[in-house]
């Protein structure tokens, strides 16, 4: 449930259009259940659906049920918009409160919003409320307010914050003093003593308890590559050894005096 995916859904979309032209008909109107309307709030609906945020958005054709839903959740705001945000508009045409709706997909320095809006037309020329196409806009002036969904936050989305590879990066570089010194590669640094090791955080002993047992993984594989590498080295020494007395070469051993 993130902007990113609400967006990548909005996209996709670009370009979408009635068929035939001026029915208001079009695929979102079929999901919804109501072709044949306009249908710029129902394609908020659809595209936040598809995005699986469906129980972010009220199932409604009207803009204005939209805003008030969104109002009575305090979701609602008339300045500082975001991608993601739920924009709504009042243009000429009927004398509602706001007429049209789309998804803010960027804010540029200037204060305009880049949009994708359902229901709308391709240029600035045609009907900006019932267009009969999703386009992307930009807009600057007929803006009412903003509506903003209860997305999962960002620092539950894809990327980690560097704050968060900061602690891993503590967390593992931790877990690696331990290690060594536990092996005794460390005579400059001395184990923590269980009282201290309780308190240290859940989730950070739950980072370092990775972090030890890929290490110990790793030396694991070493060790075993090592072993096997021994017992190649030694059947080799046995049978240059069992040649040389066929041949009655002697053999010097190995730290023979």
């Amino acid at each position: 449930m993130t902007v990113a995916k609400v967006l990548e859904v909005a996209r996709r979309e670009l370009g979408t259009a009635e068929s035939p032209p001026n029915s208001n008909r079009q695929k979102y109107g079929r999901a919804y259940g109501w072709d044949g309307v306009a249908w710029c709030a129902i394609f908020t609906w659809y595209v936040l659906t598809q995005a699986g945020c469906g129980a972010l958005i009220p199932k409604s054709a009207s803009t204005v049920q939209m805003r008030d839903w969104y109002m009575k959740r305090s979701q609602w705001h008339t300045t500082n918009p975001r991608p993601g945000d739920l924009v709504f508009f009042k243009f000429a045409g009927n004398n509602n409160p706001v007429n049209h709706v789309g998804i803010v997909e960027a804010v540029e320095a200037a204060g305009t919003v880049i949009t994708i809006e359902g229901n709308t037309a391709g240029t600035t020329a045609g009907d900006q409320r019932n267009g009969g196409m999703v386009a992307r806009k930009r807009r600057l002036s007929n803006i009412v307010g903003y509506a903003r969904p209860a997305y999962a936050p960002a620092q539950q989305e894809d990327e980690l914050s560097q704050q968060q590879v900061d602690q891993i990066r503590r967390d593992i570089g931790w877990a690696r003093d331990q290690i060594m010194t536990h092996l005794g590669k460390r005579p400059d640094m001395s184990p923590l003593p269980p009282a201290q090791l309780a308190g240290v955080e859940v989730a950070r002993r739950v980072d370092v308890g990775w972090a030890r047992d890929q290490m110990l993984g790793e030396f694991a594989t070493v060790k075993h590559e090592q072993e096997e590498q021994r017992k190649d080295l030694e059947e080799l020494r046995v049978l240059v050894e069992a040649i040389a007395e066929k041949l009655g070469i002697p053999v010097d051993t190995p730290g023979a005096q």
